[in-house]
């Protein structure tokens, strides 16, 4: 019995067998693929068997397989050697469904109430979570044989030779010095003098973004080491740089304009932004490296791309509706702040998104992307939540909510919403959903 490697004729038992109509065949191969990609050997070439063999072949590859993977289709739905061997899969509990085509409704019925994996829209990337879910179940069957499926590498949890070393020593570098500037500019956020207008419990919601920010990126490079889908938790850590460097440039304009800083406080802002653009610069260079083998084109996700572009769109307007409209507030928008400097961040972070926006409407990595706007519109959300909070905590008579602060924290919702849309996309979740080849 074969294993088939692109046509090899090795005898070997095959841990998973593919089962397809030969009008599948492409997908067929794509997904063997995949699974040798992820530790398996595959038999799916049937063009390799002589003629006089060919059933007695079929027979002996079916029996010896761990698992069989069967690609329902709308000529699969049709043909009686799928449904022999789907019968047979069934039969000995190592079925492992798919679907390559919208045709669940017309799925023999003894096979209708079997999970299938959802791979009707997938572009070949490795790091897909219904493909995931399709290796995870292949993983899971235990079979008659008694055979143990092979120890292998999730796809994408390994990184490329050459990166780890020199993309491990950047990330710590440039977590270590984003916290370490965090904590030199700690008692300007954690204590912050607003005058007349200080109140109880200021400090927490001008805390809340820098912080934020790091806790953030530390978790999400955490992700980027894990079982995650590699695209995105980089789109993660991405998007957690660009926001860091955002708000540090913000801040270093902002306090060069004011004249109101002291060299510790400059210090942290710039430990800070080098790096928040270190975290930008091994993000880039990682996903570069161990996605540049993974298709990088996804079906435009329209919902998303409008909600970002909206998002976006409210985000700007907040900074130039006043956001605070007390007696006392003589510049009530963040672009009259500052000479500007304040407004910064949000229309940065609004810049970035429709930027990504766009990547979403055409050729670019879906996962990467959709993390990077969830960062966007988390860290965006919780900025504007100081805008919202400050002015209602502070006394009636200095200075009082208005609409701008709630406008910005919309938009920031919506750029979240739009890219958690984005990351579920037509796969029903980040991790799929139940593991394939389970009676639901």
């Amino acid at each position: 019995m074969s294993a088939s490697k692109g046509g090899s004729n090795v005898t070997q038992i095959a841990d998973v067998f593919i089962s397809y109509a030969t009008e599948d065949r492409d997908a067929a191969r794509r997904i063997a693929q995949q699974l040798e990609h992820a530790g398996w050997s595959v038999w799916w070439d049937r063009r390799l068997i002589p003629g006089s063999e060919f059933s007695r072949r079929i027979q002996d590859e079916l029996e010896a397989a761990s698992s069989v993977v069967v690609l329902w289709s709308g000529a699969s739905v049709e043909s009686d050697w799928v449904a022999i061997e789907a019968g047979y899969a069934r039969g000995h509990k190592k079925l492992v469904p798919a679907l390559i085509e919208e045709v669940a409704e017309k799925i023999p019925l003894e096979f209708a109430r079997i999970h299938s994996a959802r791979l009707v829209d997938w572009d070949g990337a490795a790091d897909d979570p219904e493909l995931q879910s399709l290796i995870s179940a292949v993983g899971a069957v235990r079979p008659a044989t008694g055979r143990t499926p092979p120890d292998r590498p999730q796809p994408g949890s390994e990184e490329p030779e050459g990166v780890p070393g020199a993309a491990l020593a950047i990330e710590i570098l440039g977590a270590a010095l984003l916290l370490l500037g965090t904590i030199l500019r700690a008692d300007s956020f954690l204590h912050p003098d607003f005058g007349p207008g200080n109140a109880p419990n200021l400090g927490f919601f001008t805390s809340l973004a820098p912080i934020g920010v790091v806790l953030a990126a530390f978790g999400a490079l955490a992700l980027s080491h894990t079982g995650w889908p590699r695209g995105l938790s980089l789109g993660l850590v991405l998007g957690c740089g660009l926001v860091g460097s955002a708000k540090y440039i913000g801040v270093l304009g902002l306090e060069s304009a004011t004249g109101e800083s002291e060299p510790r406080l400059t210090l942290g802002a710039s430990l800070a932004l080098v790096g928040s653009l270190m975290l930008v610069a091994v993000a880039s260079w990682r996903a570069f490296a161990e996605l540049r083998e993974r298709p990088a084109a996804s079906p435009p996700v329209s919902l998303s791309v409008a909600l970002v572009a909206l998002g976006a769109g409210l985000t700007v307007a907040g900074t130039l509706i006043p956001f605070n409209d007390g007696p006392e507030i003589t510049e009530q928008t963040l672009i009259e702040r500052a000479d500007h400097w304040e407004a910064f961040e949000p229309i940065a972070v609004a810049v970035l998104a429709v930027v990504a926006g766009v990547l979403l409407a055409g050729r670019g990595n879906r996962l990467l992307v959709a993390g990077v706007l969830v960062a966007l519109g988390t860290l965006s959300a919780v900025l504007w939540l100081r805008y919202v909070a400050v002015p209602i905590l502070q006394p009636d008579t200095i200075s009082s909510p208005a609409a701008g602060a709630f406008i910005g924290l919309a938009g920031s919702g919506l750029i979240l919403v739009g890219g958690a849309f984005a990351a579920a996309g037509t796969h029903q979740g980040f991790a799929g959903s139940l593991p394939a080849g389970r009676a639901t």
